[in-house]
């Protein structure tokens, strides 16, 4: 699903709309995100875009217009009728998301995007050097963090925290073990090799545990987000 919001400088109600639009995401579609085209006045014009008349669309269709391009007029009293309120907005992206998968939240795309890079960086890397294996270890204990997200762009990622430190836990043991191959002398720890397998294999499983947990949060969402709008309104109820 693709939110954007169009607007022209010096709009007073794009802020409100955002914050509305923002609202109604949170209930309905956590895991989306906004994203603002300033639009220049003379394009604005020709889209009908002018300050204090932001556009809102969803997929590529605008909220609070009829097929026909004219002013969407209903019996809930909007006080502006060019700008989409929040019963527009709801039922809008309801019916939106009802066939839209669940991804993951833009921040942890984008850490999955760096880690994936860092992964090739660090395959090229070992050709050359001892130490590039270390790279591709760190790379890919980012990606797992970066796939246990549990779908929400905002508020707790529990799934995502418990990856992270046991992704930090198992990257930290790998290195310890393979400290003097990847850099030519001993390390030092106090600690049997033995006893580092055993908290780095415990570590690995956390975190495959925990990015299967949050592909299953993932599911569930998507099947909140299929539900009828009439149910989910009962249940909140």
């Amino acid at each position: 699903m693709r939110i954007e919001l169009q607007y022209t400088d010096g709009c007073p109600a794009a802020q409100p709309l955002r914050e509305t639009a923002e609202q109604v995401l949170e209930n309905l579609a956590p895991h989306e995100h906004i994203v603002f085209t300033r639009v220049p006045t003379a394009e604005g014009a020709s889209k009908g875009i002018f300050p204090g008349s932001p556009m809102l669309l969803i997929d590529g269709r605008e909220v609070g217009r009829s097929d026909t391009g004219q002013v969407y007029m209903s019996d809930l009293g909007l006080p502006d009728p060019t700008v989409p309120q929040e019963p527009e907005i709801r039922a809008a992206l309801g019916q939106a998301a009802f066939n839209s998968p669940v991804r993951l939240p833009l921040r942890h795309r984008r850490t999955v995007l760096i880690a994936s890079l860092l992964i090739l960086f660090g395959a090229l890397l070992g050709q050359l050097a001892a130490w590039g294996a270390v790279v591709t270890l760190a790379a890919l204990a980012l990606l797992a963090v970066g796939f246990a997200s549990n779908g929400r762009r905002k508020g707790a990622q529990p799934y995502m925290w418990a990856a992270g430190f046991a992704a930090l836990s198992w990257l930290l043991a790998t290195a310890a073990i393979w400290w003097e191959v990847f850099f030519g002398y001993s390390l030092r720890l106090g600690a049997t090799a033995g006893l580092l397998f055993r908290v780095g294999f415990i570590s690995a499983l956390v975190t495959v545990l925990s990015v299967i947990a949050g592909t299953v949060a993932r599911h569930r969402l998507r099947q909140q987000l299929r539900q009828d709008p009439a149910d989910q309104d009962q249940n909140q109820t």
